[in-house]
C-alpha cells in the first residue's frame, strides 16, 4: 500500500520541530539529552509530539544530530570565519562590522574580553537565524583602542598605590576597569587611562587628570579623548585655508557662470555659522524653475593637499552644545566657503525644471558665482510664511512652499516614510552649564529645505551613474524581519489595525493616521529604530528610508567629506580615489561623530535634570511610555527627550505581562500600562558618576 504524502502544513510543522531542536542541542554542544529531556525542555504541546520523532529522525537523516545509547547529540558545524571591527554596545553585546557579510550579532558571553573598536575573528553560527547573523569571537587580532577615559567611582588603599575602579562609559557598568596610580585622585574625578593589560579586569594607568565630573566645561574637551576626535587643524592646513583671503579673485570666477543676479536665500538654524546650500526660485507658466547651489568647496581642497588630508581625516564636522569641531578650518568653513549674505562665493550649481504637478522635467549642472541675498533662520522664514512678519522674499518664500508639498507628496506617493519629528535642542552658556532643552518643531520651513536638498542628492546620484562613474551612495538596507513583526505587535497592540503582513502602503497610511493620536511620536520612535542605520558604500543597494535606487550626498560639502569627493567627480573626475575606502572611514567616522555626539547631549541633559533635582526633589514630571517589559517600562520624559526607566518591583500592584498587547496588567485592580499612555514620574537621584537616573512613578 503506498504510503500517503504528508501535507504541505504538515511538513513544515515537522521542519518547524526540527529547527528548534537543532538550536536547542546546538546551543548545549555535546550533551547528549533523550527524547523524552528534548519534549520536556522544548515544552511541546500534546498537540505537537506525535511529530518529535519524525523530526528527529529528518536531523539524523541531515546528519545535523547523532544517536548514541538512547541519547541525541548535536553535531558541531564550523561555521564561516571572517575578520572585523566589532561595535560594542553599553548594554554588553556587540556587532562585527565586515566588508562581505552584513553585520553580525555577538552576545555578551561570545566576545571573549575584545572591546569596541578590536579587529577580530568571528566565527558565525551556522545555524540560520531570523533576526540575521549571529557568533562568536574566537580571535582577538589586533586592539585598536590604547585608552580609556572614565570616572572614578570607587578607591581602596594600598601600601605604595591606590587602587581605583573607574566607569568607562563605552563599555557600561557591568566590565571592571582598574586604575593603578601612586596619584592621589578622588570618586568623581575623570581620567585619561593607557591600557596596559587585558584580563577580565582591564588594568590601566594614568595618563591625564581631566578634571571633575560636576565640571561641565570641560565635557566636549574630554569626549575629543574620549572618542579620539580631532582637536586642532595641522599648521599647513591652516596655512593652506588662510592663504586664499577673504573675498573672491578674478581668478577665481574665471570659466564660471554668473548668477550673482539671482535672488538666491539660505536657510538654516539661528546658530548655523556655515551655510554650504543656497536657494533660487522662479515660477512661470510651465512650472518650477529651482536652482541649488551648494558650496564650491572642491575649488579650494584639492586631492592630496594639507586641506584635504584633514578633512579625510575629519571625513565630517562633529556638532555639540554651543561647539562644533569643524571638517575645514575656519577660515573657510565659516568664512571663504560659507555663502553669507551679500558675499559673492563660488558655488556648484544645479538648476532643476519641474511642471505643475511636481514632475522632474530636466536639470543642468554648472560651476558658478553667486551672491546670496538673503540669511533666513528657519523661524524667521516660518514667520513670513505665516504671514507674521513682511519681507521682499514672500513671494519666493510661498513659491519654495509649494514646490516643496509638490515634492514631498511624490515622494510618500513612491514609498518614503515622512515623521517630521521635532528635535530637542540643549542650550549651554558660556561655560557649557546647561540652561535649556529648547523644543525645534519640524515645520514647512525645515521640510522646503529638505526636500530641495533630497531632490539636489538624488539628481546627482542619477547623473553620476549614467555617466559611469564610481560614487559614494548613501545607502539603506530594508530593516530585518523580527524587527519589522515587532515593531507591527506594537502598532496592533496600541490599536491599530495591521493585516498579517502589512504592505510598505499600509505601513505609510499607520504613520499618517498615527499623528492625530497620543501614539504618533512614539510609533515614529521605535519605527526609527527598528531599521537599519545607512551608510555609505561604493557598492548601490537604494535607499529604502527614501524609496530611491539612487542617492548620494552632495549638498553639504563644507561639513561632509561624501559630498567633497561627489564634487570631485562631478568636476574633476576619479584620479584615482579609492572609493570604496573612502566610504568605509567617512561610515566609520560618521558613527564616531554620532557616539560622541549622543554622549555630550545625554550628560547635558543629566546635569539639566541634576540642577532641577537639586533645586526641587519634590518635583513632578510628565512622561510617555515608550516601552512595556516584563521587566519595567520604559519612558520618554516630556520638554526633555531623555529615557528613563522604572522597575516592576517598584510599582504598587503585581503586574503581569501580557506579550500579545505588550503591557503590564495589574493583579489585584484593573490598572495596566502600554506604550504611548501618560505617566507622572518623581525623579529620586541623578548619578553623574555612573550616568544613571532613578525615578518612580506617581501612584494614584
Amino acid at each position: 500500500m503506498k504510503k500517503k504524502k504528508k501535507s504541505k502544513k504538515v511538513q513544515q510543522m515537522i521542519r518547524n520541530i526540527a529547527f528548534s531542536i537543532e538550536a536547542f542541542l546546538s546551543e548545549n554542544k555535546e550533551k547528549p539529552f533523550s527524547k523524552q529531556q528534548i519534549s520536556k525542555r522544548l515544552n511541546l504541546p500534546k498537540s505537537l509530539r506525535p511529530f518529535l520523532a519524525e523530526a528527529i529522525a529528518l536531523l539524523i537523516k541531515e546528519k545535523t544530530i547523532e544517536y548514541k545509547k538512547g541519547k541525541y547529540t548535536y553535531i558541531y558545524k564550523k561555521g564561516k570565519v571572517v575578520q572585523g571591527i566589532l561595535r560594542l554596545h553599553p548594554r554588553g553585546f556587540g556587532f562585527v562590522k565586515t566588508e562581505t557579510t552584513e553585520d553580525i550579532f555577538i552576545p555578551p558571553d561570545s566576545l571573549l574580553g575584545a572591546i569596541d573598536e578590536d579587529i577580530v575573528e568571528v566565527e558565525i553560527n551556522p545555524i540560520p537565524s531570523v533576526k540575521g547573523l549571529d557568533g562568536e569571537i574566537i580571535e582577538i587580532v589586533e586592539r585598536k583602542r590604547k585608552t580609556l577615559v572614565g570616572t572614578i567611582f570607587q578607591a581602596t588603599e594600598k601600601r605604595k598605590s591606590t587602587r581605583y575602579l573607574v566607569f568607562v562609559p563605552l563599555l557600561g557598568k557591568d566590565r571592571s576597569v582598574v586604575l593603578k596610580t601612586k596619584e592621589s585622585l578622588k570618586i568623581g574625578d575623570r581620567v585619561l587611562m593607557k591600557i596596559e593589560h587585558w584580563n577580565e579586569e582591564i588594568i590601566c594607568s594614568l595618563q591625564k587628570f581631566l578634571g571633575r565630573i560636576d565640571d561641565a566645561s570641560k565635557d566636549i574637551e574630554i569626549a575629543k579623548d574620549e572618542y579620539s576626535l580631532p582637536k586642532s587643524f595641522s599648521k599647513e592646513a591652516e596655512k593652506e585655508a588662510k592663504k586664499f583671503g577673504r573675498t573672491l579673485t578674478q581668478k577665481d570666477k574665471s570659466k564660471r557662470e554668473d548668477l550673482t543676479a539671482l535672488d538666491c536665500i539660505t536657510i538654516d538654524p539661528k546658530t548655523a555659522k556655515d551655510f554650504d546650500d543656497a536657494i533660487s526660485l522662479t515660477k512661470d507658466n510651465k512650472g518650477y524653475h529651482l536652482g541649488v547651489h551648494i558650496a564650491d568647496v572642491a575649488h579650494y581642497v584639492k586631492k592630496g593637499s594639507a586641506l584635504d588630508k584633514e578633512a579625510l581625516n575629519r571625513a565630517n564636522s562633529t556638532y555639540f552644545p554651543g561647539s562644533v569641531i569643524p571638517m575645514l578650518p575656519f577660515a573657510l568653513s565659516s568664512h571663504l566657503c560659507s555663502l553669507m549674505p551679500n558675499e559673492e562665493r563660488l558655488a556648484a550649481t544645479i538648476f532643476m525644471d519641474f511642471d505643475k504637478q511636481g514632475n522632474q522635467k530636466g536639470y543642468r549642472i554648472v560651476r558658478s558665482v553667486i551672491k546670496s541675498k538673503k540669511r533666513f533662520s528657519y523661524e524667521e522664514a516660518f514667520a513670513v510664511l505665516e504671514k507674521k512678519k513682511k519681507s521682499p522674499f514672500e513671494k519666493q518664500l510661498k513659491q519654495m512652499k509649494e514646490l516643496a508639498l509638490l515634492l514631498k507628496k511624490k515622494r510618500i506617493e513612491r514609498g518614503s516614510f515622512d515623521f517630521a519629528l521635532p528635535e530637542a535642542a540643549v542650550e549651554v552658556d558660556k561655560k557649557g552649564i546647561p540652561t535649556a532643552i529648547v523644543i525645534h518643531e519640524y515645520d514647512i520651513s525645515h521640510q522646503m529645505i529638505e526636500e530641495f536638498m533630497l531632490k539636489a542628492n538624488e539628481t546627482i546620484a542619477q547623473h553620476l551613474s549614467e555617466k559611469k562613474k564610481y560614487l559614494i551612495y548613501r545607502i539603506h538596507e530594508p530593516p530585518a524581519e523580527e524587527n519589522l513583526q515587532s515593531f507591527f505587535s506594537l502598532a496592533r497592540a496600541v490599536g491599530f489595525d495591521l493585516s498579517k503582513k502589512p504592505k510598505h502602503k499600509e505601513v505609510q497610511s499607520l504613520f499618517e493616521a498615527a499623528k492625530e493620536t497620543a501614539f504618533g511620536r512614539e510609533l515614529a520612535v521605535q519605527f526609527i529604530k527598528s531599521m537599519k542605520m545607512a551608510f555609505y558604500s561604493r557598492e548601490n543597494i537604494g535607499h529604502y528610508g527614501l524609496a530611491l535606487t539612487h542617492y548620494c550626498h552632495f549638498t553639504s560639502p563644507i561639513r561632509r567629506y561624501s559630498d567633497l569627493i561627489a564634487a570631485r567627480l562631478l568636476f574633476e573626475g576619479e584620479k584615482e580615489m579609492n572609493i570604496q575606502e573612502i566610504a568605509l572611514h567617512c561610515s566609520e567616522r560618521e558613527r564616531r561623530s554620532m557616539q560622541a555626539e549622543t554622549s555630550v547631549i545625554r550628560l547635558k541633559k543629566l546635569r539639566l535634570l541634576y540642577y532641577k533635582w537639586k533645586e526641587n526633589p519634590h518635583m513632578l514630571y510628565e512622561a510617555t511610555i515608550t516601552g512595556v517589559k516584563p521587566f519595567g517600562l520604559i519612558f520618554d520624559v516630556q520638554d526633555y527627550y531623555f529615557e528613563g526607566f522604572v522597575h516592576v518591583s517598584k510599582l504598587d500592584d503585581f503586574y503581569m505581562y501580557d506579550d500579545k498587547n505588550q503591557t503590564l496588567k495589574a493583579k489585584h485592580s484593573k490598572k495596566k500600562y502600554l506604550v504611548g499612555d501618560t505617566i507622572a514620574v518623581y525623579l529620586h537621584n541623578v548619578d553623574l558618576i555612573m550616568l544613571t537616573t532613578d525615578w518612580t512613578l506617581e501612584q494614584l
